[in-house]
Order: structure tokens, then sequence, then C-alpha cells
């Protein structure tokens, strides 16, 4: 039954780690939604200000490209990527590529980020009207000064939600590394008793079982085989040792019988 029992060890100890690695590259999938995430978050920031430096170019005329980048920066980027955080869905990155992202489950960030939506939605509306104005008419000028009164406000709740997205993620990262530890201990718990009880109830009792054949081999029939281990190895002891009780006997037999042959010559 030892054997059996180790096996068993053995096979626990295998859906532990098979059990272990599956956390593992759920927690690494989770981890690299987690650095995508906030990386979008983190370029919001940038592209809050973008959008005020953007609509300063348009007033100067620096660049009559503004106009397209700003609206592209607002809607396709901006807006989009806002969407995508909060519910869910595709959003542009970095590189052009559109990646999809999964629905905000922390309540405390789905929370900060409905806070950015209601700020940003006055901010795009006087871009659009930014867009839609003369550079030197009134009305620009007017949606030029809301747009950088607002970017201040929208800007700080937006520095609230990737805060909340950086704490998130480092909680994610003690939680992997703490599931991680504790798979290890597991492991190695295990590992360590499979090692001491075969070590105590399999290779010692091996050990004894070779040296007691050798004896008996060289014709040592009045040692006793030691009954060490459990199981089939005990089994074994006792089997080789009824078998050196009857090599005995036989031999006591065989010598009793040779003096007596000597007797009657004699």
């Amino acid at each position: 039954m030892t054997i059996r029992r180790l096996l068993l060890l053995a096979f626990i100890a295998l859906f532990i780690y098979t059990l272990s690695a599956f956390v593992n590259l759920r927690a690494l999938q989770h981890q690299r939604d987690d650095a995508l995430v906030f990386n979008l978050a983190s370029r919001q920031r940038m592209l809050i200000q973008q959008m005020r430096l953007q609509v300063l170019g348009i007033q100067i005329g620096e660049n009559p490209a503004y106009r397209e980048t700003l609206e592209n920066t607002a809607d396709a980027y901006f807006e989009q990527t806002l969407n995508a955080l909060i519910a869910g869905g595709p959003a542009l990155y970095v590189d052009g590529t559109t990646v999809t992202l999964p629905p905000t489950q922390h309540s405390e960030i789905l929370a900060q980020l409905e806070t950015v939506r209601t700020a940003w939605e006055p901010m795009h509306a006087a871009i659009h009207r930014v867009l839609e104005a003369e550079p030197q008419s009134e009305d620009f000028r007017e949606a030029a000064a809301k747009v950088e009164r607002l970017s201040p406000e929208l800007l700080a709740q937006m520095d609230a939600a990737v805060r909340m997205y950086e704490e998130d993620t480092r909680r994610d990262l003690t939680g992997a590394y703490t599931n991680q530890l504790s798979f290890t201990a597991v492991l190695a718990a295990i590992a360590l008793f499979i090692l001491i009880v075969a070590e105590r109830l399999i290779l010692r009792p091996f050990v004894q079982l070779g040296a007691a054949a050798r004896r008996i081999g060289e014709g040592n029939l009045t040692t006793p085989v030691p009954a060490s281990g459990v199981g089939e190895l005990s089994q074994l002891a006792r089997h080789l040792d009824d078998m050196r009780r009857g090599l005995a006997a036989s031999a006591e037999a065989q010598a009793a019988l040779l003096k007596l042959s000597r007797c009657l010559i004699s």
C-alpha cells in the first residue's frame, strides 16, 4: 500500500502543479490586460493636454491640419477609448491598431470613469464648437476659453482614475505573487514528505533486503531478515525470512543425514 500512497501523493503534486501553471497563465493574461488598460488610461491624460494645444494651434493659425487632428484626438481616440474603458469594446492603440478592452469590473474605477465622462461631455461640446466656428469669431474664442477652463478639471479626474488603475494593478500583482508562493510552498511540502517517506519506508528497507539477500547467498542462514518497511516491502521481507528459515532447516537436515551416514560407515 505504501507505493500506491506515494503514487497518489505524486498524482496530487502533479495536479497542484498543473493547477498552478493554469493559474499563472490566467494571471499573466490578466496582467497583460491590466497593462494595456493602464497604458490607454495614462494616454488619456496626454490626450487632454494635446487637445488644449491643438485648440491653441487652431486659434493662432499655426497649422491648418490642427482641425483634423483635433477631431481625431477628441472622437477617434479620447471618446472611443473612454467608452471602451467603461463598457469594453474596441479602442485605437498607440500604433494605430485596434485593441479590444474588457468591461471595467471594479466598481470604484467605474464610478470614477463615469465622473470623467461627466466632465468630458461639456469639453467635448466646446471642442466641436471650436471645429465649427471661424478662428477669429467670438464663438470660437468663447469655445476655446471653455476648453481651457474645463481641461484642468478633466485632467484631475483622469489622474484619479489612473491612480485607481495603478493601485488595482498593484493589488493584482501582489495576489498573483502570493498565489505563486502558496502553490510553491504546498508543492515543496509534498515533495519533502514524499522524499522522507521514500527514504524511510522504501530506500532503507531495500538496502536492508539487499544486505540480507547477500548474507543468505554467502551461507549465513542464522541472521534474521528484518521486517522493515510497510506494505509490499514488509511482505517481501517476511517471504525472504521464510526462505532463510527453510534453507536453514534444510541445511540442518542435510547435516544430520551426513552425520548419520558417517556413523553408519564407522
